[in-house]
């Protein structure tokens, strides 16, 4: 993987053939990661050169925050004649973002205990994009990265320096019982072993699931994230535990 991005080349290919065949008046693609999907401008291309998609509409999603993905939401509804329905979506999860807002924002910083999300394990990689606002409207204080920013590869001092009370395992495509599985390896490693005998709670979550895509699915996200941080203010639903996410110490 790192040999053909550093050489620029693409993980992924398009079926250009299939996908001429389909005539699709509308393709929704990214423009955030080339490692987690294919990448715009082979779509771009696979469409420039097929005559049977001079036609098609490509909408290329590439939010790093809250806001960014409500706009994506009401961007695909009007590429696709259904801006109402988008609206009352885009609303619907306002308000729910709203509710857990209103239910930190008497926190003072003192109350707000660090937090750093981690995307990836082998290399150290901290969540970024729209994790460091959704841990911010949860009630605690992002580590190591800021909103908007890209998910990095993060030196192992840095994070012990940052000190951080609460981690979030959530590597990108996982689920919860990979992760608990890959946790018994790499909980051996000195530095995590370093780690989690400092940082008084360690999760791990179905990142697959809830946290690494954008889309209305992330307030849901919110709500747990909320739960893990703040379980006296937002006590976590009993059936989340084991099937979303774990406590690790």
């Amino acid at each position: 993987m790192r040999s053909l991005t550093s050489a620029g080349e693409s993980l992924y290919r398009v079926d250009a053939e299939t996908l001429a065949s389909l005539h699709p008046s509308v393709i929704v693609t990214q423009a955030q990661c080339d490692v987690c999907a294919v990448n715009l401008s082979d779509v771009a291309e696979a469409v420039r050169k097929a005559p049977e998609l001079a036609h098609a509409q490509v909408v290329p999603l590439n939010p790093t925050n809250f806001d960014g993905v409500l706009g994506d939401i009401r961007a695909i509804g009007t590429a696709t004649d259904a801006i109402l329905e988008a609206d009352r979506l885009v609303e619907a999860m306002r308000s729910r973002i709203a509710r857990v807002r209103h239910g930190t924002t008497d926190l003072p910083k003192t109350e707000r205990p660090r937090v750093a999300c981690i995307e990836w394990l082998k290399p150290l990689i901290v969540a970024a994009n729209w994790m460091p606002e959704m841990i911010e409207y949860a009630g605690g204080c992002s580590v190591l990265s800021k909103a908007g920013e890209r998910s990095r590869t993060t030196p192992w001092d840095e994070l012990h320096a940052c000190n951080p009370d609460v981690i979030v395992i959530m590597p990108c495509g996982f689920d919860l019982e990979r992760i608990l599985s890959e946790w018994l390896e790499v909980s051996q490693d000195p530095d995590w072993k370093t780690l989690a005998e400092s940082v008084p709670r360690i999760y791990a979550v179905d990142g697959n699931a809830y946290f690494n895509r954008s889309g209305p699915r992330l307030v849901d996200s919110l709500e747990i994230l909320a739960s893990l941080i703040h379980p006296d203010r937002f006590p976590p639903r009993f059936s989340d535990e084991g099937t979303i996410w774990q406590a690790l110490s």
